[in-house]
């Protein structure tokens, strides 16, 4: 029976902020590895949190900062991650893993030679084993033994799959299931969904079992049986568990869903309409914090399906760029570069065809209508009609709100429009305990007030006063922002008179934002936080405040009270009694342009630098679900690579280490920063910096400790085990050598002494033998002294240096020629040497 879809659209104007759900935040990452092309087969998390990615060009490794590229033999499809973090790898004719070498992180091969284009598109850690799958054969290796062995299909028929469960193996054809003891096979009914074999089959934390089969009709464990997602009517390619309660599917052209197995219904849905590059998805995976990973055509999607922010702004009817926001009367109202716009259901109803039944054989036909069912219910942005030009700012004043157009001044009651002037309005002011407010635009204030509806516009003056902001204050002062000072000025009927002037400069005309609290005016600027003292009408920075809350790098104001600020690091807002809230998800998003509060529920609503929208309903510890480990990823030492190691020695050529960490941070929520300490050299630890990469050169000989720790934006500090690192001396320092050389010398010695006692035949052999002798001791002695003695000075310095060893050891080389001339020890060594024997 065909059906009919009706479209009905009924206008909601007073709607509840809290209806409009909003989608999944979305962030999008890109491999900017140059020339490499690829289509993404599978994705797997190692023990680390690092995510590796199968493609056809081969693999990759990305730990939220920094891509690698890991050759293989062919195209990768399929990995898994054993227990010991070794990452099994199934290619095209071959499969293997991976491992740490000299020359760095390399495939390994563990297949036999003759597998031809065998496509192994399932790789499974079982145990003590390792299965390969292809259509055809299935491997399984045992690391510990090397050794493969090879297994056909039980029924000849293609191999679509296989399950672990509960420490069993299934085996999938394509018409049976299979329970496999490691050495046969028997048939199962256990996943057998219907009369057809699983194509994929997995439970929760909580044992909740969900299958996929061969068709892409997604199914759920019920009263012994499995029973399909009726919401699901799409055909699923594959499917992962987010946490005990939701699970993410995702299709070949319809993008993502994400599946709530207690209500059995699609809470909400991931494809292009909802901010991703593309609905067609090859593949699929969850990280350590409930992130979906999603691969598609244009490189990476982490979409957060559990954080505090919804983006409101994919949905049908927006034109134009964001530019301001406001919740009015129970309405969220955006103002874009085209015009006024508010949100509004849209719902899609569903009716059967008209159905004829007679009554009799010559009975007139009678036609019964189906009743209309809903289809769908989803939110829309409609215009609101009277305003169809740039909004610049909105402003509360008494029951109405003020909207400041290109196109004029413009009221808005909550249901209609009405235009006020018809002159561009950039910035409006409300002047307190009045009617009255103050327009600006093109640096020119006029002033109006309202009274009952009657708009009627005063004299202000001071028309040659260039302002770039106002402000009216508690004390019925107007602050005037000038591009040399600050204008305080009183409003009489007749209009402005300056009644104090600050020195403010403010060359390039940056505006500041103003807000009034409990200890004072306040003027924000990126220089600083400026208090205003109305007894000495001095503006002073605030030191307190600038320690507390850091150079504001980002300023804006909060149209419900206080002002918010980005130091950097974190967005922080500052109410009226001077209380600072920090907001850490907020940092995920550095290029706010406009924010605001929703005083009734503490929403949160601001307008990014992506002309995107955002709902954010900030919790006690936004910051807890946002974790990872740092590790060292790896050493460079010797020339080559290395895990970790709890002692590295080095010889004096080859002093040198390089410690490369790493702690995954695909939100860019934590903001890593990296620290660390030579112990035995360094008398404190470095400065924070988030260089992961610690290089340590032309060491000493010696033995110190590396001790590096890192630190999130949350203020956690982690640290990792240190490593013993021990330089070796020279060989010229080692007790070995100056056995040696005593040996050497010695023998030098003696020589030239019984030369010299003896009748030599050639006295020129003689003479030089004793120099030479002499000499070699002496620079040995001398220069022994010198490695002893070493400091960092000038050449005139050194030469002193060497003069003062040289003096020194002068009586030691006439003591030593007169011993070798004369062949005779000295008197007072031989009475030591006479005692020591009686």
């Amino acid at each position: 029976m065909s059906k009919i879809l009706l479209h009905t659209c009924g206008v909601l104007l007073s709607i509840a902020v809290f209806a409009q759900k909003g989608d999944y935040p979305i962030s999008d990452h890109q491999a900017g590895i140059k020339g490499l092309e690829y289509t993404t087969n599978d994705l797997v998390f190692d023990q680390y949190g690092l995510m590796y990615v199968a493609t056809s060009a081969g693999l990759l490794r990305y730990d939220g900062a920094f891509w690698e590229f890991i050759e293989t033999p062919s195209a990768v499809f399929s990995l898994d991650v054993a227990e010991d973090n070794r990452i099994y790898v199934g290619c095209i004719g071959s499969f293997g893993y991976l491992e740490l070498t000299g020359d760095g992180l390399r495939y390994k091969t563990a297949s036999p030679d003759s597998l031809a284009s065998t496509r192994f598109k399932s790789t499974l850690v079982s145990g003590d084993s390792v299965i390969f799958l292809s259509e055809e054969v299935l491997y399984t290796y045992t690391p510990a033994s090397r050794k493969t062995t090879r297994y056909t299909s039980p029924d000849k028929r293609p191999i679509k799959s296989i399950i672990q469960d509960k420490g069993e193996i299934f085996l999938n054809t394509q018409i049976a299931s299979y329970l496999w003891s490691g050495q046969d096979f028997r048939e199962s009914e256990v996943w057998m969904a219907g009369m057809e074999p699983p194509a994929k089959a997995v439970r929760s934390g909580t044992s909740q079992a969900v299958l996929l089969d061969q068709s892409g009709k997604l199914f759920y464990q019920k009263s012994g049986g499995f029973k399909p997602f009726k919401e699901v009517d799409v055909t699923v390619e594959d499917f992962q568990w987010i946490n005990d309660t939701l699970l993410v599917a995702s299709t070949r052209n319809n993008g993502c869903m994400v599946i709530n197995t207690n209500s059995y219904k699609v809470e909400g849905m991931i494809n292009y309409e909802s901010g991703l590059p593309d609905d067609e998805i090859m593949s699929i995976e969850v990280d350590w914090n409930m992130g979906i990973w999603i691969a598609h055509q244009f490189g990476f999607s982490r979409v957060d399906p559990n954080a505090p922010v919804f983006c409101l702004s994919n949905q049908e009817g927006l034109e134009g760029n964001l530019i301001t926001s406001v919740v009015f009367k129970g309405q969220v109202l955006l103002g874009t570069s085209s015009g006024l716009f508010r949100p509004r259901k849209d719902t899609l109803y569903e009716m059967s065809e008209s159905v004829k039944r007679l009554t009799g054989s010559r009975s007139t036909p009678k036609t019964k209508t189906g009743q209309p069912k809903i289809r769908e219910i989803k939110w829309v942005y409609e215009r609101v009609s009277g305003i169809n030009h740039k909004i610049n700012v909105f402003r509360k004043h008494g029951n109405v709100l003020l909207v400041g157009t290109n196109g004029g001044l413009f009221e808005y009651n909550g249901k209609k429009v009405r235009k006020i002037v018809s002159d561009p309005v950039s910035e409006i002011t409300s002047i307190p305990r009045s009617s009255e407010f103050l327009v600006i635009d093109n640096q020119k204030v006029s002033r109006y007030t309202n009274q009952d509806g009657d708009y009627t516009e005063l004299p202000f003056g001071l028309d040659k006063t260039l302002v770039l902001t106002a402000y009216g204050d508690r004390k019925s002062l107007i602050w005037l922002v000038g591009s040399k000072q600050l204008m305080g000025a009183g409003l009489t009927y007749n209009g402005a008179s300056i009644l104090v002037e600050v020195d403010f400069p403010n060359d390039f005309l940056e505006t500041p934002t103003i807000s009034e609290m409990d200890k004072g005016l306040y003027f924000i600027s990126n220089q600083g936080y400026f208090n205003y003292n109305y007894k000495n009408k001095a503006l002073a920075q605030d030191s307190t405040m600038l320690r507390e809350l850091g150079l504001p790098r980002h300023h804006l104001k909060d149209p419900d009270g206080g002002f918010w600020v980005y130091d950097g690091k974190m967005w922080k807002h500052v109410n009226q009694n001077g209380e600072i809230l920090s907001y850490s998800y907020l940092s995920l998003f550095p290029d706010v342009r406009y924010i605001h509060r929703d005083g009734q529920d503490g929403s949160i609503y601001f307008i990014n630098a992506d002309n995107k929208f955002y709902k954010y309903l900030p919790e006690g510890n936004d910051n807890n679900g946002y974790q990872s480990n740092v590790f060292y990823k790896h050493l460079f030492a010797k020339s080559s690579y290395s895990g970790y190691q709890k002692q590295v020695r080095l010889g004096y050529d080859q002093n040198s280490l390089r410690a490369e960490v790493s702690q995954p941070d695909y939100l860019g929520l934590l903001k890593v920063e990296y620290q660390y300490m030579l112990d035995g050299m360094d008398k404190d630890w470095s400065a924070w910096s988030d260089n992961s990469t610690i290089n340590l050169n032309f060491l000493p000989e010696g033995k110190y400790e590396l001790k590096v720790r890192s630190r999130d934006i949350f203020g956690r500090v982690q640290t990792i085990d240190p490593i013993v690192l021990v330089i070796d001396p020279p060989y010229w320092q080692t007790t070995w050598f100056y056995f040696l050389e005593v040996v050497f010398f010695a023998t030098l010695v003696l020589i030239s002494t019984r030369l010299n006692q003896g009748k030599a035949s050639n006295r020129f052999l003689t003479e030089g033998l004793t120099i030479l002798t002499i000499v070699m001791i002496i620079e040995t002695l001398q220069s022994a002294a010198g490695s002893y003695v070493q400091f960092a000075t000038s050449p005139f310095i050194d030469f002193l240096i060497n003069l003062c060893i040289a003096l020194v050891i002068f009586p030691m080389e006439i003591l030593l020629k007169k011993v070798i001339k004369s062949g005779k020890v000295p008197v007072n060594l031989k009475r030591a040497g006479s005692g020591a024997g009686g």
